[in-house]
């Protein structure tokens, strides 16, 4: 379960509090040893690298009018 929360590409720390009292010492044996299993596990880390198709000319032209859109917009606002 702990493996699969850990997931994505992204670095991960863990943090585990323990102090020094025998009043919790099972506590603090339970903390470690689950900081022991996180640690042994490894993550494959892979880049998000999404191919797109070259801008077609329809695309160009809707920016084109769009951007002409906002500066007559500016204008009136002026």
């Amino acid at each position: 379960m702990l493996k699969e929360s850990l997931s994505g590409n992204t670095k991960t720390i863990m943090i585990a509090c323990v102090y020094n009292s025998s009043q919790s010492y099972d506590e603090v044996v339970n903390t470690l040893k689950y900081a022991s299993k996180a640690r042994k596990i490894e993550k494959k880390i892979s880049k998000n690298i999404k191919e797109m198709d070259p801008p077609n000319n329809h695309h160009i032209d809707l920016i084109e009018r769009l951007n002409t859109e906002i500066e007559s917009l500016k204008d009136i606002i002026r």
